[in-house]
């Protein structure tokens, strides 16, 4: 439960553009916190950080599957 919390708190930070909201909820989405991992949102939302600046994110940016392409 404290999860799901916490993850509403941070998506909310994140959309209102919040750096370090946006990395955790990219390491939410790449694990799968809030259900099923979704690598494509985990991505959007650490290229996000990373272009704010935060460092972090780039390096678990090269953790995540590469896109697929279509």
């Amino acid at each position: 439960m404290a999860a799901a919390k916490t993850y509403r708190r941070d998506r909310a930070a994140a959309e209102r553009g919040h750096g370090p909201a946006q990395l955790m909820l990219g390491r939410y989405l790449a694990g799968g916190v809030a259900g099923e991992p979704d690598p494509a949102a985990a991505r959007a939302w650490l290229e996000r950080a990373v272009a704010q600046g935060i460092a972090e994110a780039q390096d678990d940016l090269v953790t995540l599957p590469s896109p697929v392409a279509q």
